[in-house]
Protein backbone atom coordinates (compact mmCIF):
# COMPACT_ATOMS: atom_id res chain seq x y z
CA UNK A 1 0.00 0.00 0.00
CA UNK A 2 1.51 3.28 -1.02
CA UNK A 3 1.17 6.48 0.97
CA UNK A 4 -1.48 7.95 -1.37
CA UNK A 5 -3.89 5.05 -0.89
CA UNK A 6 -3.21 5.13 2.88
CA UNK A 7 -4.17 8.81 2.98
CA UNK A 8 -7.30 8.09 0.94
CA UNK A 9 -8.28 5.30 3.35
CA UNK A 10 -7.73 7.54 6.38
CA UNK A 11 -9.75 10.28 4.68
CA UNK A 12 -12.65 7.88 4.03
CA UNK A 13 -12.49 6.67 7.63
CA UNK A 14 -12.51 10.26 8.92
CA UNK A 15 -15.50 11.11 6.67
CA UNK A 16 -17.39 8.09 7.95
CA UNK A 17 -16.67 8.93 11.58
CA UNK A 18 -17.66 12.55 11.01
CA UNK A 19 -20.96 11.43 9.47
CA UNK A 20 -21.63 9.04 12.34
CA UNK A 21 -20.92 11.77 14.88
CA UNK A 22 -23.21 14.21 13.03
CA UNK A 23 -26.00 11.61 12.93
CA UNK A 24 -25.53 10.84 16.64
CA UNK A 25 -25.79 14.55 17.49
CA UNK A 26 -28.93 14.90 15.38
CA UNK A 27 -30.55 11.87 17.07
CA UNK A 28 -29.56 13.23 20.47
CA UNK A 29 -31.05 16.65 19.66
CA UNK A 30 -34.23 14.93 18.43
CA UNK A 31 -34.46 12.89 21.63
CA UNK A 32 -34.05 16.05 23.72
CA UNK A 33 -36.82 17.75 21.72
CA UNK A 34 -39.08 14.72 22.18
CA UNK A 35 -38.47 14.69 25.95
CA UNK A 36 -39.16 18.42 26.14
CA UNK A 37 -42.38 18.07 24.13
CA UNK A 38 -43.53 15.21 26.37
CA UNK A 39 -42.74 17.25 29.48
CA UNK A 40 -44.67 20.25 28.14
CA UNK A 41 -47.64 18.02 27.23
CA UNK A 42 -47.60 16.51 30.72
CA UNK A 43 -47.54 19.96 32.28
CA UNK A 44 -50.46 21.07 30.09
CA UNK A 45 -52.47 17.98 31.11
CA UNK A 46 -51.70 18.58 34.79
CA UNK A 47 -52.78 22.21 34.47
CA UNK A 48 -56.04 21.18 32.75
CA UNK A 49 -56.74 18.55 35.43
CA UNK A 50 -56.17 21.19 38.12
CA UNK A 51 -58.58 23.55 36.36
CA UNK A 52 -61.24 20.84 36.05
CA UNK A 53 -60.78 19.78 39.68
CA UNK A 54 -61.07 23.38 40.85
CA UNK A 55 -64.29 23.76 38.86
CA UNK A 56 -65.73 20.50 40.19
CA UNK A 57 -64.95 21.59 43.74
CA UNK A 58 -67.31 24.53 43.26
CA UNK A 59 -70.22 22.26 42.30
CA UNK A 60 -72.59 20.62 44.76
CA UNK A 61 -73.36 16.89 44.91
CA UNK A 62 -76.77 17.31 43.25
CA UNK A 63 -75.27 19.20 40.35
CA UNK A 64 -72.52 16.58 39.96
CA UNK A 65 -75.10 13.76 39.93
CA UNK A 66 -77.19 15.60 37.34
CA UNK A 67 -74.15 16.14 35.11
CA UNK A 68 -73.11 12.51 35.48
CA UNK A 69 -76.56 11.35 34.35
CA UNK A 70 -76.42 13.75 31.39
CA UNK A 71 -73.00 12.41 30.41
CA UNK A 72 -74.13 8.79 30.73
CA UNK A 73 -77.20 9.43 28.60
CA UNK A 74 -75.09 11.20 25.98
CA UNK A 75 -72.60 8.33 25.87
CA UNK A 76 -75.40 5.77 25.61
CA UNK A 77 -74.68 4.07 28.94
CA UNK A 78 -78.06 4.97 30.40
CA UNK A 79 -81.07 5.08 28.09
CA UNK A 80 -84.04 7.35 28.46
CA UNK A 81 -86.38 6.16 31.18
CA UNK A 82 -83.62 4.45 33.14
CA UNK A 83 -82.15 5.95 36.25
CA UNK A 84 -78.70 6.00 37.71
CA UNK A 85 -79.15 3.84 40.76
CA UNK A 86 -75.93 3.12 42.64
CA UNK A 87 -75.52 -0.39 43.95
CA UNK A 88 -77.55 -2.08 41.22
CA UNK A 89 -75.75 -4.22 38.66
CA UNK A 90 -74.96 -2.98 35.21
Amino acid sequence: MNWLSAIAAVSRLFSSLTGLFRDWRLRRAGAKEARLAALEAGQARAKRVAEITAHLDTLGDDDLDRRLRQYQRASGRVRMGETNQPGRGG
